[in-house]
């Protein structure tokens, strides 16, 4: 748990492919690549304990936006900050948003599924965009982005289903 490691909060999970729109494992509603049993559990998490009524609420990275939003707004300005936010857009099940997935062209209805798919995860990769653009300009508001160190890095090589595997 991250609040036992240093953090001062933490909204999270802990296992891999959960749902982004439910929090819950082993039970995704649109994942056509999961090889995980779907014995469905809420697996999010609110610094110590489940995260009752955020679960189930919205897309998950709209909610890691939000939080970091809310504790760079009510944060003291002149003390550091060091906000580790690990989206999970990088990560199966496949979904987005239909309004990050519109700039791609969509494939015809006899396209193969790894086409589909790829549509998906551009549009979940521009919707980590766009959150790292709203972050950036809080931190901007606030007078905190001359003293922000902004690192970002990916856990995974590249997807599967990639042109490119060895990556």
């Amino acid at each position: 748990i991250p609040v036992a490691r240093g953090f001062n909060s933490s909204l999270a999970y802990f296992n891999g492919m959960e749902d982004h729109y439910t929090q819950t494992f082993g039970n995704p509603k649109e994942n056509e690549c999961a090889a995980e049993p779907k014995h469905g559990f809420t697996d999010f998490w609110l610094n110590d304990a489940p995260a009752t009524g955020l679960n189930g609420s919205s897309y998950s990275l709209f909610m890691y936006n939000d939080r970091a939003l809310r504790l760079i707004a009510e944060h003291d300005a002149p003390r550091p900050l060091f906000p580790l936010v690990a989206f999970a857009n990088n990560h199966e099940p496949l979904q987005c948003p239909d309004e990050f997935m519109a700039p791609y062209p969509a494939p015809g209805p006899w396209a193969p599924a790894g086409e589909k798919q790829w549509r998906t995860y551009q549009g979940m990769i521009s919707a980590v965009d766009s959150s790292v653009g709203n972050i950036t300009s809080a931190l901007k508001a606030r007078g905190m982005w001359e003293e922000t160190l902004l690192v970002w890095f990916s856990d995974k090589r590249a997807h599967r289903e990639s042109s490119n595997p060895r990556l």
